[in-house]
């Protein structure tokens, strides 16, 4: 089995980050999305705001926990998972006709990004037996 590159390890601890950094900031500073309750209280988590932090947490753990196994097919896994969920958060937002310029270039640039890492991965995965 080949050696993972280390660009891939690189772009996949930004792709577990970035998460953590939304995360954060949810729960710090929730005016920055938009939500007008205070970071003490935490009664509004339980709607579509609280499953965007817990996906982005999951996302997160799952990614690092991939990084760690240093598995070519657990790191596609993890990727694919966060380009599912970018892409199902711009359809989302452009349903709900919020969606601006800024994130779909942030999205397509995640998306790009995890789609280089798959292509490459894919070729260094454990043959099956």
């Amino acid at each position: 089995m080949k050696k993972i590159p280390i660009w891939i390890m690189i772009w996949g601890l930004l792709m577990a980050l970035l998460p953590l950094g939304f995360v954060a900031v949810a729960y710090f500073n929730p005016a920055f999305y938009g939500e007008e309750w205070a970071s003490g209280d935490l009664s509004r988590l339980g709607g579509v705001y609280g499953n965007y932090v817990a996906r982005n947490m999951a996302s997160a753990l799952i990614m690092f926990f991939a990084l760690s196994q240093r598995s070519a097919s657990m790191l596609i896994i993890a990727f694919l998972m966060r380009m599912f969920s970018d892409m199902f958060d711009v359809i989302h937002n452009a349903v709900a006709g919020v969606l601006d310029i800024a994130y779909i270039i942030d999205a397509s640039i995640l998306f790009a990004g995890c789609s280089i890492a798959i292509y490459f991965l894919w070729g260094i995965r454990k043959p099956a037996e």
